[in-house]
């Protein structure tokens, strides 16, 4: 099935038990190792990135590009071990010394295509480190475990709801150009169920953190975000014409397509929550 084709309904419904199946084994193993922190939590978010990065290089070396894998995954670990480490201030000698291998490897013969590789390359970096790392910082918020849960589930929720109430219902696609499978219902659906969502997990899972006024902002804010981070990766892989990032996840596809909302959800939140000054982030 090319990227440009939209999902019929008998695939979706032969994927559906895959895919609940695959999704609650994940939810599970993020909540418990967001609860239990420490090096579980950053163990497991440093696996997830990394492999989210070196499926979005190959998804571009298959298209044809010219791309550095090595000094990308260096890059990328150096920066997540950094950012664990609270030693960010050593980020810049470990981005120069990326950049300079990157630079004497695409000036060997041929050099033709090779900016291309060095601009994917940089990018990819760019989106799946630089944004992911903000859920490392989201956690080490005094009460970041609380925080970083309910902007779990309202994206998770966002996601659920715009999947669900899109294959019944979806009518009106939202942006065939980019994403054929989604419609104007489901993403409104998703936007109202991140809304309550986080209303609810805001009271019983970070009680006291943030009162009904913040808790709607939040969700409201998290139900625009989590669509358009599936539309962002949707974009690359139309580009890099591609279906799935990876075939990894059973129902899914890869790491990337199961992260892609959250790699907007969780850095937005992450400054909403220090603009309210929510649970030690100020």
């Amino acid at each position: 099935m090319s990227a440009s084709e939209p999902l019929n309904p008998r695939w979706r419904a032969q994927s559906l038990p895959q895919r609940l199946i695959s999704g609650i084994v994940l939810a599970v193993a993020a909540v418990v190792a967001v609860w239990l922190g420490g090096w579980y939590f950053t163990a497991l978010l440093m696996l997830v990135l990394l492999i989210a990065l070196w499926e979005f290089v190959q998804m571009a070396d298959r298209a044809g590009y010219t791309t550095f894998p090595a000094a990308a995954m260096v890059a990328g670990f150096s920066a997540l071990l950094l950012a664990a480490t609270h030693e960010a201030e050593g980020s810049g000698l470990v981005y120069l010394a990326v950049m300079v291998w990157m630079l004497a490897q695409s000036l060997r013969p041929p050099v033709e295509g090779k900016l291309a590789g060095l601009a994917i390359t940089t990018f990819g970096l760019v989106y799946v480190i630089g944004l992911g790392i903000h859920v490392i910082w989201l956690r080490d918020l005094s009460r970041g475990g609380e925080l970083l849960l309910v902007v779990l589930l309202t994206t998770w929720a966002a996601d659920v709801f715009a999947f669900f109430v899109g294959v019944r219902w979806g009518k009106r696609k939202l942006a065939p150009h980019v994403s054929p499978g989604k419609s104007v219902e489901g993403v409104v659906a998703g936007f109202l169920g991140a809304a309550l969502i986080c209303a609810a997990a805001s009271r019983w899972v970070a009680p006291g953190l943030m009162n009904a006024g913040e808790a709607a902002l939040v969700g409201v804010l998290l139900g625009v975000a989590a669509p358009i981070g599936d539309l962002v990766e949707s974009m690359c892989k139309r580009n890099l014409r591609v279906k799935d990032t990876s075939r990894m996840i059973p129902g899914h596809g890869g790491v990337l397509d199961r992260i892609d909302s959250l790699l907007l959800t969780v850095p937005l939140a992450y400054y909403l929550f220090r603009i309210l000054d929510v649970g030690g982030a100020s």
